[in-house]
C-alpha cells in the first residue's frame, strides 16, 4: 500500500517515459478477439439500455445500480466542462464483457468490452461528492488524451473509494505545454484499489506515465 505519497511513478518503460504497470495474468490480447459492436449500456435497475455510458449513468439508482456494458462505447460527452466516456459521482458497479443478447454473465475475454475516449478527452472521471464505493471491472480503457490537465484514462478525486479490477488500461495520455503532465493512465486522489489489471503504454509529460498518487490520497495494489 502507498498511502501519502507525493509521486508515484511504478515502472519505466523506455526512453520516452511510458511507464506500464502488469498485475497478475491478464488477458490484454483480449483487445483485438472480436469484432467490435456498437455500444450498449443496461442500468440494471430499471433493465433499460442506454447507447451511450453517460445516459446510462445519468439514469442510474443515485444510491447505487450495476451498469452493463456490451460493445465498444467509443467517443465523449462533455460533464461540468470536462469530456470523458463517463463521468461518475455516485454509487456503482461498471461492469463489462457482456453482450446484448446475454445480460446474465460476464466474459471480457469472449466478449472484449471497450471504453474509447478516441483522444477526445479521458475515458472516466470519478469524482464524487459524498463517500460513494464504486467499482469499474472487465473493461479495456483507452483512447484517453488531455493537455494541461492530469489522468488521461482514469481520474479519481473527491470521496470516492474506487475499484479497478480486470482492466486494461492502455493507450492514454496526459500532457501539459510545459512538459507537466501527471498520471496518463490514472491519476488518484482518492482511495484506490487496482487488482488483477493490466496498465501500460501510457504517457505522461512528466510522472506517473501509469499511475500518479496524490499526496494524502491512498493506493493499493493487489494480484
Amino acid at each position: 500500500m502507498m498511502t501519502g505519497l507525493k509521486r508515484v511513478l511504478l515502472l519505466v518503460m523506455g526512453s520516452l517515459g511510458m511507464v506500464g504497470l502488469l498485475l497478475g495474468v491478464m488477458q490484454t490480447t483480449a483487445v483485438e478477439a472480436a469484432p467490435t459492436a456498437a455500444c450498449t449500456v443496461r442500468v440494471n435497475s430499471t433493465n433499460t439500455n442506454y447507447g451511450d455510458l453517460q445516459s446510462a449513468i445519468n439514469n442510474a439508482n443515485p444510491s447505487g445500480d450495476l451498469l452493463k456494458v456490451a460493445g465498444d462505447c467509443v467517443g465523449t460527452t462533455t460533464v461540468n466542462g470536462s469530456g470523458q466516456v463517463g463521468y461518475i459521482t455516485q454509487p456503482l458497479t461498471l461492469r463489462g464483457g457482456y453482450t446484448t443478447t446475454n445480460w446474465v454473465t460476464s466474459d471480457p475475454i469472449a466478449n472484449p468490452t471497450t471504453l474509447d475516449a478516441d483522444s477526445t478527452g479521458r475515458v472516466l472521471v470519478i469524482s464524487p461528492t459524498v463517500s460513494s464505493a464504486i467499482t469499474v471491472e472487465n473493461l479495456n480503457l483507452t483512447g484517453g488524451s488531455v493537455i494541461d490537465i492530469d489522468g488521461g484514462g482514469v481520474y479519481i478525486t473527491g470521496t470516492a473509494e474506487v475499484v479497478l479490477n480486470q482492466l486494461n488500461i492502455f493507450g492514454n495520455v496526459a500532457d501539459w505545454s510545459d512538459d507537466f503532465g501527471y498520471g496518463g493512465g490514472i491519476y488518484n486522489a482518492a482511495v484506490l484499489t487496482v487488482t488483477n489489471s493490466a496498465i501500460y503504454q501510457n504517457y505522461t509529460g512528466d510522472e506517473g506515465g501509469g499511475l500518479y498518487t496524490e499526496m494524502g490520497s491512498t493506493t493499493a495494489v493487489q494480484n
